[in-house]
């Protein structure tokens, strides 16, 4: 079988920048640890810990002499400044989500309450609410237009601030960011600020572009990523929307496991979520080439 893997797939710079600053301390022999998931994939967590790199949850448990790492998706602002006057800290924050952080926290102190598109529990989004003074987080659209109802005429959530800021998780789904900037600024009072950032990861928005075209030349298409990835659910979203015999994989033992029929298939494409390493990839490429 032919395979095709587009452009982007796989980790992120993001996620490339902090595999290597990891591995680069673990070989100072020191003990690492990372609070959290450094990235959403089960395997790799798996990879981290042959390497000596423990996953832990909380902060009680993490001994006195170790070396911290902060998880890509960041920490909330209270808990970062907490492990610091206790730990040497690795912060291995996304770039584009410590911008994120910052921008929010630079328009808060500026008098903006936040709305953040994005899902209320994923750690980034738990963190980016942390950098803001007031914050409302957008899951789905039901969630803004309680919102709305309950403020009535009078907007008493925006009382003492001077304008709205919009922006979302870097792995948000455009279309949600999009409405609710829409939105707000339909139902806002006339002239009420609204600022906006499109904090949107480029990167994946060019992966899904490049998938989307290649999905045309194959027939069937296998995105790999784990169940948590926010990320890698999205993709998988996209890409099964637009061609039904889309699956969503882990690893090659999920593959197999789920068994699709590839007797007729004479191409397939191979693509992976930022927090997928190249090696789970790599299995499923060379398990479908020899098909």
């Amino acid at each position: 079988m032919r395979v095709y893997v587009p452009k982007h797939s796989g980790f992120c710079p993001g996620v490339e920048d902090a595999q290597k600053k990891i591995l680069l301390e673990r070989d100072k022999e020191r003990k690492i640890a990372v609070l959290g998931h450094l990235i959403h994939n089960t395997r790799y967590l798996s990879f981290l810990e042959q390497k000596g790199i423990a996953t832990l949850h909380d902060p009680a448990e993490i001994p006195a002499d170790t070396v911290v790492a902060i998880r890509t998706h960041g920490l909330r602002r209270d808990q970062e400044a907490e492990l610091a006057q206790r730990f040497e800290l690795i912060d291995l924050t996304c770039p584009k989500v410590k911008q994120l952080q910052l921008y929010i926290q630079r328009h808060a102190s500026q008098g903006c309450f936040v709305v953040i598109t994005g899902k209320h529990a994923h750690p980034e989004v738990r963190g980016l609410v942390s950098y803001a003074r007031r914050c409302l987080v957008v899951e789905r659209e039901e969630d803004l237009v309680k919102w709305l109802a309950a403020q009535g005429t009078e907007y008493p959530d925006l009382a003492g601030f001077r304008g709205v800021l919009v922006v979302s998780q870097t792995t948000g789904r455009r279309e949600a960011y999009e409405r609710t900037l829409r939105s707000l600024r339909k139902a806002l009072p006339p002239g009420y600020p609204v600022q906006t950032y499109d904090s949107i990861c480029r990167i994946t928005s060019l992966r899904e572009a490049e998938a989307l075209k290649l999905q045309k030349k194959v027939e069937v298409t296998f995105v790999v990523g784990d169940r948590l990835s926010s990320n890698a659910n999205k993709l998988y979203n996209v890409l099964k929307q637009a061609d039904d015999r889309t699956y969503l994989v882990q690893d090659l033992d999920d593959l197999l496991e789920q068994a699709p029929d590839l007797d007729s298939c004479r191409a397939a494409q191979v693509v992976s979520s930022s927090s997928t390493p190249v090696f789970v990839e790599q299995e499923i490429i060379r398990y479908l080439s020899d098909l």
